[in-house]
């Protein structure tokens, strides 16, 4: 008896558990905030948890997802459209006649892959770019494989994963959410 109520805690979760999970995943990902892995991971287990329940549907995928997205290096191409080879994008201004321009359509694509909002291109040359925060509080500089920040509060330190960057309170795009199924 003890092994099938096991069974049933640990393999069978209920539509209702399943879309509690969802919920509260969903709570995180629309307040689009980057938050810790270990918050994340409370938020998500922590109402379900606290009925008792012991739900596995989806909750171990996002978990290990929302960890792979942490624990990799930013790309330039994160925070301003970028092509495949993470040089900055510059939006066409062409008047095509036909109505197709394939720089434009390339800018729009790069552009839904950028993972956080607000961020424009305030300098660059030859592996060299630098961007801020539309609001003027962020700072970061590519430059030959070194990330570096500097905050508002005039701090700077070098970033290696995108993890680094929690305590900027950055909000990321609803393309980041949906390509990391976050």
């Amino acid at each position: 008896m003890r092994s099938e109520t096991a069974k049933k805690i640990l393999f069978e979760t209920s539509e209702e558990t399943k879309e509690k999970v969802r919920e509260t995943a969903n709570r995180l990902v629309m307040e689009n905030k980057l938050i810790s892995m270990t918050d994340y991971s409370l938020e998500i287990c922590k109402e379900d948890f606290n009925n008792g329940e012991y739900p596995k549907f989806n909750l171990k995928d996002k978990i290990w997802k929302y960890a792979t997205f942490l624990k990799q290096p930013p790309k330039l191409g994160m925070f301003v459209p970028c092509d495949e080879n993470d040089v900055p994008l510059n939006l066409c201004d062409c008047n095509s006649e036909c109505g197709y321009c394939s720089e434009l359509e390339q800018y729009q694509e790069a552009k839904d892959r950028v993972s956080f909002e607000g961020f424009e291109i305030i300098g660059q040359s030859e592996g060299f770019c630098e961007i801020e925060l539309k609001n003027g509080d962020f700072w970061m500089t590519f430059l030959e494989g070194e990330i570096n920040v500097t905050n508002q509060f005039n701090q700077e330190y070098s970033v290696h994963v995108i993890e680094d960057l929690i305590q900027e309170d950055l909000t990321l795009t609803a393309s980041a959410i949906k390509q990391f199924e976050l």
